[in-house]
């Protein structure tokens, strides 16, 4: 069949432009694949050292930021705890503390370092403590500390039963002192603190308030107190926040701290530290604020002791405890001559 040259060279141009379009595609799909991956391939490699670098900051700062942390985390328990405590305290609570604190103003307190100038002792303005303790029948109390010019060397724990109003008070002097109450001679205690050197070369006294702070919480968490009640041996727990924190220019002290070893919030073992201004280590010393047997340790080794003791009107004003309804009648008296830190007053007011 002869064919038209109109027709042949119409098939000839159609031919020519599919082979074209052909070839102009083809370049760009190449094209575009290689171009993409490698784009893909560096911009992961980017994120990915970044990221390791920011987690590499973070880990040093969190190391570094350890011990800040550790600090907001007790004082948030210890707001979380006065938080709690205030919510649930009831008008009467407030009331029969406001009556324990005048009860308190009624002691005068001496020390009689010097038997011929004896100083008055002042009265801290304030509640050191709020506490209960219902297992032994404590509805309300309160801890009161009576000092010299900032250094605190009386310690007194009031409160109430729901029946009757109870005293109990702790000498925390290296010196004899002398109490009345309405203006009757009530106590005039022994020495009830004997300062022991901290021996550890790595805790010198630090120079900034705030690390002698940590200083101090480090060197208390090191002691382990338990008390024991008939067959029942308990750990005391070292409550988060000094009950007092205190300097004397008077008396050369640089620093110190009044702690308190509680079970519950009831203190039982008082716990002082203090850093004299000319010394190089801390010292500290620890007298009972309860009756039962206690004793203190330092990874596992005993270094104080106070047995149990009970009401004994025969026993001297030094060491007299009266009309204590928790005393059971068969518990030891305490031999006052080979027992340390054994000088507290217990009295029951009308």
């Amino acid at each position: 069949m002869r064919i038209s040259p109109l027709v042949l060279a119409f098939l000839l141009a159609m031919t020519s432009g599919v082979q074209a379009q052909d070839q102009s595609v083809e370049p760009t799909d190449v094209k575009s694949a290689p171009k993409s991956a490698p784009k893909s391939a560096a911009k992961s490699a980017q994120e990915v050292e970044p990221k390791s670098a920011v987690e590499s900051s973070d880990a040093d700062k969190a190391a570094v930021d350890k011990a800040a942390a550790d600090k907001a985390a007790e004082e948030k328990r210890a707001a979380e705890e006065k938080e709690a405590a205030e919510a649930a305290e009831s008008d009467v609570a407030k009331a029969v503390r406001a009556e324990l604190f005048e009860q308190a103003k009624s002691y005068k307190f001496q020390s009689t370092a010097n038997v011929h100038e004896p100083v008055d002792l002042k009265l801290i303005e304030r509640s050191v403590l709020n506490w209960t303790n219902p297992i032994r029948h404590a509805d309300t109390g309160i801890v009161v500390i009576w000092e010299d010019e900032g250094l605190p060397l009386a310690f007194g724990t009031l409160f109430s039963t729901g029946r009757s109003y109870r005293h109990s008070l702790t000498s925390i002097s290296q010196f004899p002192l002398g109490a009345t109450y309405q203006g009757k001679a009530t106590w005039t205690p022994t020495p009830g603190v004997t300062w022991q050197e901290w021996k550890d070369e790595k805790t010198s006294i630090a120079k900034s308030k705030a690390l002698r702070m940590v200083q101090m919480r480090s060197i208390a968490r090191q002691f382990e107190f338990r008390l024991k009640s008939g067959d029942d041996v308990k750990r005391l727990r070292l409550m988060p926040q000094p009950l007092l924190r205190f300097k004397s220019e008077k008396h050369g002290v640089l620093d110190g701290a009044v702690m308190a070893f509680a079970e519950g919030n009831d203190a039982e073992v008082v716990f002082v530290l203090r850093a004299d201004e000319d010394a190089k280590t801390w010292q500290y010393g620890c007298a009972r604020c309860g009756w039962f047997a206690m004793s203190g340790h330092i990874k596992d080794k005993e270094i104080w002791k106070v047995n149990r003791v009970r009401s004994a009107s025969t026993r001297m004003m030094t060491k007299r405890y009266m009309s204590s309804p928790y005393l059971s009648s068969d518990a030891p008296i305490a031999d006052s001559r080979s027992v340390a830190y054994d000088d507290q007053l217990d009295i029951s007011l009308p």
